[in-house]
């Protein structure tokens, strides 16, 4: 993992601390009689399924074996729409949930009278009332149609007004801001991703996706769901979904506490749920690290009976499947209440693309034909995140003169044809793209001093084996062996797809690894060299951190960096650290864009 360190006296520290698994005050033993006790009602309640899982674990799996019809979603599907809304936003598809919902659907009238906004359709504020069955969406051919002729029922942000309109306005929205229908979009974006290969969205008479409710699923393609919200929006080492959305998600909107943005909240009992009609639910308790489906596709035929069980004592129930370990519960500091965090700061978005520094040579030319164009695919890619800024691996003295050269390519007196360098053929390509009139430099390189005045790499070894032989070497030969077969297996990629892999979790990992397990063992106790100069490493990439913040404007800002990819893993987690930042995955993008 990449580590947040300020000085070469914390790294040892710092590294232990990014690496060691986090530790719950509490630990969670599962309670086997309420476990029982529980499935016993959800199978009275007409349920047909139920699957319990704690911390990422499936602890109870039961069926009813008479009942084998597919899951309908019903109203379930809300919550999903809600989290497909966050990735459209984190991708720079929809700028803001505050934007006006005229800047995406100027069809629908009423909302662009009204000044309606994204974020009042996300918490049933958006001033459109409940209608009864026959006279809503629900009763439609063309579900889409309707709703861009719904007129408002009240001002907006004025009241909590659950709707299903509402949901469907804004699957419309994910089909205009994404140019792709909503059924795409989802299967894209959030299906594919979580593995959900037997859910999909369901279409009304017209052929519109449906967004309000009705997905076809299974319990356990649901129960992914869950786990993505349990994990703060990531799956697999994947952040799919921003934790920032993930939480504002689950946080109470300003005209109902028991509401966010599509999903339900119970603040009494601390958990968060996605329902639907008969009790089709995703229930998630984040302290216990709990998570219930439940499923009812066969007892469905009573509206007298809808969910008239659900309240207080059946989530009571559920939370009661595990007991805490902790000798005195009453006495437990709750840090996240106790302790007041920064998360509410505005920010901006940051992506950090890493990449080998371009230059000819026998077996790699990025001036050829062939590359030209994986090149300019990779710009389409990385254009997808809408950067507002380009920021180059230039210091920043240079500033002037590198938008002097970015100014003469644009007016056609500069070609790239025959430069080499990867903030020519990549960074200027993609700032014409984006249509930017300047480019941003960030790298401020650190002074060799102490133990590393006059160093060379050549001097570092004479003293190395001097000093430490056996020592700082112990790894030597693994080291060699495996960044010679790593670099080897890149050579064999076009330049889209080494970029791809080089951009890669997996890669940022093997470089930090490949940093701590050598240099930092020269001059342990004598003149700290090898520590000093992992210090020093650390020292240039703070130094391009605060000179980003200088130039950073929160909350539209979107800045894309282009930099060594020896330097990704380590800004990836400043950045990831920082309160005045959202990171943002390249690899995703990368991979989206292939």
């Amino acid at each position: 993992m990449e580590k947040k360190i300020l000085a070469p006296a914390v790294a040892g520290l710092m590294l232990l601390l990014f690496t060691l698994p986090s530790l719950s005050a509490q630990e969670f033993q599962l309670n086997a009689s309420a476990v029982d006790s529980l499935t016993e009602f959800v199978a009275a309640t007409g349920a047909n399924k139920m699957l319990l899982y704690q911390d990422g674990k499936l602890v109870k799996s039961w069926a009813d074996e008479s009942c084998r019809e597919p899951m309908n979603t019903a109203s379930m599907v809300k919550s999903w729409t809600g989290l497909v809304i966050g990735i459209l936003v984190n991708q720079g598809k929809i700028k803001s949930v505050r934007d006006p919902v005229c800047d995406y659907l100027p069809e629908w009238r009423a909302g662009c009278d009204s000044n309606v906004t994204v974020e009042q359709l996300l918490t049933m504020s958006a001033g459109i009332d409940r209608r009864p069955a026959a006279s809503s969406v629900l009763a439609q051919k063309d579900m889409r149609a309707f709703v861009l002729d719904l007129p408002l029922d009240r001002t907006p942000g004025t009241r909590f007004s659950y709707s299903n309109e509402s949901v469907q306005l804004l699957g419309a929205l994910i089909e205009k801001a994404a140019g792709q229908a909503a059924g795409t979009v989802f299967r894209e974006l959030l299906f594919e991703p979580l593995g959900m290969s037997d859910t999909h969205l369901v279409k009304d008479e017209a052929g519109n996706d449906i967004t309000y409710g009705g997905a076809m699923t299974t319990a356990e393609d649901a129960a992914r769901i869950g786990q993505l919200m349990l994990n703060g929006g990531r799956y697999q080492g994947r952040q799919l979904v921003p934790a920032t959305w993930v939480n504002q998600s689950t946080t109470p909107s300003a005209k109902a506490a028991y509401y966010g943005y599509l999903w339900w909240i119970d603040t009494a009992q601390d958990n968060y749920a996605a329902m639907g009609d008969f009790g089709q639910m995703t229930i998630v308790f984040p302290k216990e690290r709990l998570l219930l489906i439940r499923q009812q596709s066969c007892r469905n035929n009573d509206p007298s009976q809808n969910m008239n069980w659900m309240g207080p004592d059946f989530l009571k129930m559920i939370r009661n499947t595990v007991r805490t370990e902790t000798t005195d519960p009453g006495d437990m500091p709750d840090p996240g209440k106790l302790l007041l965090g920064y998360d509410d700061l505005p920010r901006s978005q940051v992506m950090v693309v890493g990449t080998h520094h371009f230059r000819q040579e026998d077996h790699y030319d990025e001036l050829d034909a062939e590359n030209q164009q994986q090149l300019e695919k990779l710009a389409d890619a990385l254009a997808a995140f809408r950067p507002t800024k380009v920021v180059l691996e230039w210091e920043p003295r240079l500033t002037e003169r590198a938008n002097q050269r970015y100014s003469d390519f644009l007016n056609g007196a500069l070609s790239i044809d025959s430069l080499t360098n990867e903030t020519y053929q990549l960074g200027f390509r993609l700032a014409r793209k984006m249509g930017h009139e300047r480019l941003y430099l960030f790298d401020d390189q650190t002074e060799f001093i102490g133990s590393l005045e006059g160093f060379t790499f050549d001097k570092f070894g004479e003293y190395a084996k001097a000093n430490d032989d056996g020592f700082y070497n112990v790894h030597e030969s693994v080291l060699i062996e495996r960044f010679g077969k790593n670099q080897e297996a890149l050579d064999g990629l076009s330049l889209y797809d080494r970029l791809l892999v080089m951009n890669s979790p997996e890669a940022g990992t093997i470089n930090a690894q490949r940093m701590h397990m050598y240099e930092i063992r020269v001059g342990i106790q004598k003149n700290w060299m090898g520590p000093d100069w992992l210090g020093r490493w650390y020292r240039r990439n703070v130094r391009m951190v605060a000179n980003v913040l200088q130039f950073s404007e929160p909350p539209e800002d979107r800045i894309l960096i282009i930099v060594g990819d020896n330097h990704k893993w380590v800004l990836d987690q400043l950045f990831a650290f920082s309160p005045d930042f959202e990171l943002v995955s390249s690899y995703d993008y990368l991979q989206r864009g292939r």
